[in-house]
């Protein structure tokens, strides 16, 4: 009787001292992250459509449909070239669809790959407070 009460004492205890969970919420603060360049460049298009069929990793499908069509895109601008953009982009994505979600199965991805060329940095803008100096 004695083992018997000391078994079922020591499982309350367990039972009683169970795992603390701790949940915390941040908020997070916008950052403004625009870029921008005045400089200008010749955009040189290719004339062929170039096409890729990309069948992404379990990790990838994970991080949503943007990202799978990014990295579609990137693939196939490394293709080619190594091209820097990719004028006119156009993606057929396959998904399979379960009951209450669907997976990706692949992306296709085509368009006219393109290349910066003769980056220049543009003049700088007059103001009307270096006119009235100059004057």
């Amino acid at each position: 009787m004695k083992k018997i009460n000391f078994i079922l004492g020591v499982s309350l205890m367990l039972l009683a001292s169970s795992c603390k969970v701790h949940m915390a919420t941040s908020t997070s603060m916008p950052i403004n992250t625009d870029i921008t360049s005045r400089n200008t460049a010749d955009l040189v298009v290719s004339h062929e459509k170039a096409s890729l069929k990309y069948i992404p990793t379990k990790q990838e499908r994970k991080m949503g449909v943007g990202f799978v069509k990014q990295n579609a895109a990137a693939e196939l601008l490394e293709q080619n070239g190594n091209a820097d953009v990719l004028v006119h982009p156009q993606y057929t994505i396959e998904k399979k669809k379960y009951l209450l979600r669907s997976k990706i199965l692949s992306v296709k991805v085509s368009g006219f790959p393109a290349f910066f060329k003769n980056v220049k940095p543009a003049e700088p803008q007059k103001t009307i407070v270096n006119q009235v100096v100059n004057n």
